[in-house]
């Protein structure tokens, strides 16, 4: 397919797996089934949750504790990546700082193609099964990429919400001002103004002007 071009190659490649990934996959679960009963239960699970979040019936920002019940890590700890702010968040859309591995806790990337979703803070001891923790990962990807459109949704909200407490308070200390002003000034200027009235009007006839 490539016709001696080496560009033509690399495309037809990259085409020839991106249709062959399916069966590909179909094939690692059947093998799973028979050879690798965990890591199909694992996908299995995670992708029964991604049918459910599809329907209705299961809440994105699950996604974290159905992680951790499948890998059996009960201090997994999801954090979502939200480029518009550059940071990332856990699923309260607080912002955190990515952890360095270390500690018996390792980082695994979440991605969809070559854009970053969010990280996976687990324990070291998953490692030991890389096979399992990549197909979990992989069939993650959809419910973490949708808690991260929600977390940045709801930090635009909260951004908005802030926005218009500051425009109210803004108003606010605007109008105290004025009437500071007039207290101070104009109310003043009247109040002299109505005893100079009030002197005139007790000088009629003696002073024209």
């Amino acid at each position: 397919l490539g016709g001696g071009s080496t560009a033509g190659a690399a495309a037809a490649a990259v085409a020839a797996a991106l249709a062959f990934d399916p069966l590909r996959r179909r094939l690692q679960r059947a093998a799973d089934r028979r050879f690798d009963r965990d890591r199909a239960s694992a996908v299995a699970r995670i992708e029964a949750f991604a049918a459910r979040l599809r329907d209705g019936t299961a809440e994105p920002e699950d996604i974290e504790r159905v992680l951790r019940e499948t890998l059996g890590d009960p201090g997994l700890r999801l954090l979502v990546w939200l480029p518009e702010h550059g940071v990332h968040a856990d699923l309260a859309g607080v912002a955190r700082e990515a952890p360095v591995d270390g500690g018996g806790r390792t980082v695994t990337r979440v991605g969809r193609g070559s854009a970053p979703l969010g990280l996976i803070v687990h324990s070291d001891r998953l490692l030991e099964r890389p096979g399992l923790l990549a197909e979990v990962v992989r069939a993650a990807a959809l419910p973490v990429e949708v808690a991260r459109l929600r977390c940045e949704l709801r930090r635009r909200l909260e951004e908005v919400e802030e926005s218009r407490a500051r425009i109210v308070r803004a108003g606010y200390e605007e109008r105290r001002r004025l009437e500071r002003d007039l207290h101070d000034g104009a109310q003043q200027r009247l109040v002299a103004l109505g005893m100079s009235l009030r002197r005139v009007q007790r000088r009629p006839g003696t002073d024209p002007e």
